[in-house]
């Protein structure tokens, strides 16, 4: 029995892989159409549950979070002093010729 039950969830698993993108478009259009149909007050308690969950990442990420804009601008700032760098460099090669 168990085996039988391995097998399927087997196939299903390798079928989902073969038509990934597929299921994903299947997917998008099912939530469209879902959208659509949607009545304002459930609009607004889809949006609501999204700011919760939001909310809830934020608060249960926040070191991670904060590591990751940092590093973001440190990059952008290293960045920057590099390129003004390769601009006077740039500038002082081409007052050498």
């Amino acid at each position: 029995m168990t085996t039988n039950l391995d097998e399927k969830r087997r196939k299903r698993r390798e079928y989902y892989l073969r038509n990934l993108e597929e299921e994903r478009q299947r997917a998008r259009e099912y939530a469209r159409r879902r959208r659509e149909e949607e009545s304002p007050q459930e609009a607004e308690l889809r949006r609501r549950r999204h700011r919760e969950a939001a909310s809830r990442y934020r608060d249960q990420n926040r070191i991670q979070l904060r590591i990751h804009e940092w590093q973001r601008r440190v990059r952008k700032k290293r960045q920057k002093e590099w390129e003004a760098d390769e601009a006077e460099y740039q500038a002082l090669m081409a007052a050498q010729d």
